[in-house]
């Protein structure tokens, strides 16, 4: 976002973390990828970082690192937000359309965001419950479960969440969630 349009699309200037199969990790196991980087970012965000030296300033600078995008296929997207499956009861991210009898909805007036701060709350909840069967109830009740990503006080996935890195990148449409989404 702040760099030059040269090299922002760079490879050393991406992050990428691939989880080696044979299997893919289930949902709940995912956190264990990502939780090590999501701590990482936590310490960039606040306080930050102190580096020695910048293009700017030879004394150096505060620096903040935050996660802007998790860039992930469909499948995957989901798991790594601690939110339903596409094809379960509640198939959109962005807004409140549930059931598979809504799925081809065309009228916009019935597309309600997703209130953010509620599936924050329901997603600790998750986290926070003693048994297996409290965590079911609350992810077929509110479609969300504990993902690490919550740890950062800016997540939103419904904003944050970029699906199918092939298709961004080659119809350009990273581009544009950067620049006029977020």
């Amino acid at each position: 976002l702040g760099l030059n349009s040269t090299i922002q699309y760079l490879p050393e200037y991406l992050y990428s973390t691939i989880i080696p199969g044979p299997n893919e990790p289930t949902a709940d196991e995912i956190n264990h990828y990502v939780q090590w980087v999501i701590e990482q970012f936590i310490k960039g965000w606040r306080p930050g970082f102190r580096v020695s030296c910048t293009a700017d300033s030879d004394s150096g600078a505060m620096v903040e690192a935050s996660i802007l995008l998790s860039v992930n296929d469909l499948p995957t997207a989901r798991k790594v937000a601690g939110l339903q499956g596409p094809m379960l009861t509640f198939i959109c991210s962005i807004c409140k359309i549930h059931g598979k009898h809504q799925m081809f909805c065309t009228d916009h007036t019935q597309w309600l965001p997703q209130d953010v701060e509620e599936l924050c709350q329901r997603a600790w909840a998750y986290k926070n419950v003693q048994t297996l069967t409290e965590r079911k109830v609350i992810f077929e009740t509110y479609g969300v479960r504990w993902s690490s990503l919550w740890l950062l006080d800016y997540w939103n996935p419904t904003k944050m969440l970029v699906i199918d890195m092939m298709h961004c990148i080659l119809e350009g449409l990273v581009h544009y969630h950067c620049r006029h989404v977020l």
